[in-house]
């Protein structure tokens, strides 16, 4: 209604072209209503993009997309109130920086309606993807729907296309930049399971090591973060490859990324023998999951206050014999070193955790 009283009032008298929406008032008293209303929608809009930027990320992070970050949960009550610091800090600058390079809002126009024309178009190309592979809708009911909304979608973009040297290039660079993270993140930790998958010691082999007495039993409890269930953790083959031992009871961890936002499927233990059993803990993308805490809920109890916790600290070598490449892998190492430690994403006791290095080439 706002849009259609601006472009009646500019087809009645083409000056208030200059300023449409101020132009609406026909008084001083109705013009300061218009400030205070645009100040109180801006402080609204604010805080929603501030809000969703903080959700994409965790979602992100827990759908393995993005490098761990620190997540605040600032209610006890309500699941999706956090805070991740990283994130506000960058929003806060970037928003500054675009401010200050823009100098005025009439100038940042061509930045925003692009950014806003292509998420409208990106978002008609994510609604068929989740209707196709998630609703499972058949191609002649979804498709009606998507080429409708690609029609009016796809000529906003091209009708905004003419800003992207007046300023629309920003938020083009901006995407290109986060999709570049996001890109060499889950490439980097393919080759890592690609890597590990290849490692000389497998499941069968910690078996017979354990039968056969050549590992040797010490007393404790050992709990080993694996990714995924079914690879041998770095951490465990370090472990046996330098003392030859491990505790009497073992336990191997993998936390699972559901597509759910709440997970409701239980944490499964598998028995593997007598010494060694791995637990699988599911986790919702709107999920932080404390591992202790499920751990002593759901599988050790009271035992869990007196495990020892086994991390890997691993430093990739950045060459180019790997798949990765040189440049790559040296960015993934980056990003790896600079993201959240386990201890603290998944809630470890510091005093409990124990780290081994690994040198790995991607």
């Amino acid at each position: 209604m706002c849009y259609l009283g601006q472009a009646a009032l500019v087809a009645s008298d083409p000056e208030a072209a200059k300023n449409p929406f101020f132009g609406l008032a026909p008084n001083s008293t109705i013009l300061v209503i218009l400030i205070v209303s645009a100040v109180l929608a801006t402080i609204i809009a604010s805080q929603a993009l501030i809000t969703g930027v903080f959700s994409l990320s965790r979602q992100a992070v827990q759908l393995g997309l993005f490098p761990r970050l620190t997540i605040r949960h600032t209610s006890a009550e309500h699941e999706g109130q956090i805070y991740v610091p990283i994130v506000n800090w960058l929003v806060g600058i970037t928003s500054i920086a675009l401010v200050i390079g823009f100098k005025s809002s009439s100038a940042l126009a061509s930045a925003y309606v692009l950014a806003i024309a292509g998420t409208m178009a990106i978002t008609t190309f994510a609604f068929h993807i989740v209707a196709r592979e998630v609703w499972e809708w058949p191609l002649y009911k979804v498709l009606p729907l998507t080429i409708t909304f690609l029609i009016v979608d796809i000529s906003f973009l091209i009708g905004t296309s003419s800003h992207i040297l007046d300023g629309g290039w920003v938020p083009i660079a901006l995407g290109a930049l986060v999709f570049a993270v996001m890109a060499i993140w889950r490439a980097g930790n393919r080759a890592l399971n690609r890597r590990m998958r290849e490692s000389t010691r497998t499941w069968q082999d910690i078996y017979q090591g354990l039968e056969t007495g050549e590992i040797a039993s010490v007393p404790g409890i050992a709990i080993f973060m694996a990714s995924p269930a079914e690879m041998v953790p770095a951490a465990l083959i370090s472990h046996v490859t330098v003392m030859h031992s491990l505790p009497e009871e073992v336990v191997v961890v993998t936390v699972k990324s559901d597509t759910q936002p709440i997970s409701s499927t239980p944490a499964l233990c598998d028995h593997i023998s007598d010494r060694l059993c791995r637990v699988t803990i599911h986790a919702g993308y709107m999920e932080s999951i404390n591992v202790p805490a499920v751990l002593e809920r759901e599988v050790l109890g009271e035992k869990e206050k007196t495990a020892t916790y086994y991390l890997s600290e691993r430093h990739f070598l950045a060459s180019n014999t790997g798949s990765l490449g040189h440049r790559t892998e040296a960015l993934f190492e980056i990003l790896h070193r600079n993201s959240v430690a386990p201890t603290e994403f998944y809630g470890l006791p510091y005093d409990r955790v124990i780290t081994i290095g690994t040198r790995i080439d991607l």
